[in-house]
């Protein structure tokens, strides 16, 4: 399955910082505004990490009015939709760390919406968007970065950087830096190279099928919970897979691609 936002430069980025140790163990996560429903889940659930199993989910949604306003982006395709469905959730895990999703589907568009993060809330420290801090175990200094781009001469990424208050730096770099492509192509190349190996019999492949099960199956969550006013949806009662209508449906596939067909010869 090929879900590139939770594998973006910027994420790859914070997942060094993860791994470095510095935030302790990640017992927070929130879209606060920022990436859309299964997008979201995605990310949170890879930075909370594998031990992290969706447990029990509650939520409210609301649907409001919103006054004519021009798109924030300059885009002739961008509708500026005046009805917005609001999301909040909470996710609580095997684990006891907590996903906290909230979500307005005009997020991209309104630009009265704004001052929107992913943020991600360990024992030690945290990560807002692009900037780390966390306290210095040996110190007990409070030490922060930001990641910043590095560009080579035909603008292509090379790697983000952050140069720490304390003089340390932490740094991703970027495997696909010969090609030149966006940070959603970034993310698509290292999933096709990925599949390659896999089918070669070598590795497992960076978003598995059971991965994007289990974001699906959040997201039917959210909804029955939002639908029931809160009720908490227990991740056991959802059952198999095959009781999703809604995604095992073959006439919600076929429509589903139909849009994305329609999509692709717009482009």
């Amino acid at each position: 399955v090929m879900e590139q936002k939770p594998f973006l430069p910027l994420e790859e980025w914070k997942h060094e910082v993860i791994r470095s140790g510095l935030l302790g163990k990640i017992v927070t996560v929130a879209n606060d505004f920022r990436s859309y429903e299964y997008h979201a889940i995605a990310q949170l659930r890879r930075y909370l990490g594998s031990d992290a199993k969706p447990k029990q989910v509650t939520a409210v949604s609301r649907v409001v009015s919103l006054p004519s306003y021009q798109p924030k982006q300059a885009d002739a395709k961008m509708t500026a939709p005046t009805t917005e469905v609001w999301q909040i959730a909470t996710i609580t895990c095997t684990n006891d760390s907590l996903l906290l999703h909230h979500m307005t589907s005009a997020y991209k568009t309104a630009p009265i919406r704004t001052l929107q993060s992913l943020r991600v809330y360990g024992e030690k420290g945290c990560i807002i968007d692009d900037v780390v801090t966390y306290i210095d175990s040996e110190t007990g200094e409070t030490v922060t970065g930001r990641a910043m781009s590095r560009y080579g001469s035909m603008n292509e990424l090379l790697a983000l950087d952050a140069t720490l208050s304390n003089g340390k730096k932490i740094s991703w770099t970027n495997p696909y830096s010969f090609f030149n492509g966006s940070d959603d192509e970034i993310s698509i190349a290292s999933h096709l190279l990925t599949m390659a190996e896999v089918v070669r019999g070598r590795g497992e492949p960076r978003y598995s099928l059971d991965k994007a099960i289990t974001d699906l199956k959040v997201m039917e969550a959210i909804r029955l919970s939002a639908a029931q006013e809160g009720r908490p949806v227990f991740f056991s009662e959802l059952g198999p897979w095959s009781r999703l209508t809604r995604y095992s449906s073959p006439q919600w596939w076929k429509q589903t691609i139909q849009k994305i067909i329609g999509k692709m010869k717009r482009l």
